[in-house]
């Protein structure tokens, strides 16, 4: 664990301050802070995909949209709806894909992340690059929609999608003996230790809240 905890990590060229917990407050005294998301987003703070129907003017979409459409169907929805209903004196940020560090096979397929040390810049393209095609490419997939749907918008997107690409060696699953799980149980590839990436996401929306 001192081996996860020595290391930081900011974005290239960026002087990034430690989030300084009480100014941070005195920041956002008599404001609302909401992050609207799933386990990641509550990681963030302190892959099921359940089959969903669409429906158009009230009947149901046929032929059945396939996922990349209705993901874009469902983005697009929320980015409307945010723009209709939340104020415009909001700051409204939209945290990008938190990828996956799956190798070997995808998480319903015995894939781990059994790894002590950061991926290199090198590998990223082949582990992460839709076109390659491999189990952890949804991050840039995704990402790609939600960037062309939040243009011309208020919604200000906040990328730690690369930075955290790096960072194969800080999933829970290695670091919690559970090394040899995998056989029996699916490792925990996408969720991140604390201390870890977590905090530097703190630390860049305590700087942008500060800067906007």
């Amino acid at each position: 664990m001192d081996q996860i905890n020595s290391w930081k990590w900011v974005p290239e060229n960026c002087e990034l301050n430690q989030i300084d917990p009480e100014a941070f407050m005195s920041l956002m005294r008599n404001k609302n802070v909401g992050l609207v998301g799933d386990s990641l987003n509550e990681n963030f703070l302190f892959p099921n995909v359940t089959p969903l129907a669409f429906f158009k003017h009230h009947r149901p979409i046929h032929p059945p949209l396939e996922m990349m459409d209705r993901l874009r169907v469902v983005v697009d929805n929320m980015v409307t709806y945010i723009e209709n209903v939340v104020p415009s004196s909001t700051i409204k940020l939209w945290r990008m894909q938190s990828p996956r560090h799956f190798h070997g096979g995808d998480w319903n397929q015995n894939g781990s992340c059994l790894f002590t040390d950061p991926l290199q810049e090198s590998q990223l393209d082949s582990w992460f690059d839709p076109i390659n095609n491999g189990v952890n490419k949804e991050a840039r997939k995704l990402n790609r929609i939600i960037e062309e749907t939040l243009q011309g918008t208020s919604i200000i997107p906040m990328d730690l999608t690369r930075l955290s690409e790096f960072r194969a060696d800080a999933h829970p699953s290695i670091w919690l003996g559970k090394k040899h799980a995998v056989a029996v149980w699916a490792q925990d590839c996408l969720h991140w230790c604390l201390p870890g990436v977590p905090d530097t996401g703190v630390d860049i929306l305590a700087q942008l809240l500060d800067t906007i």
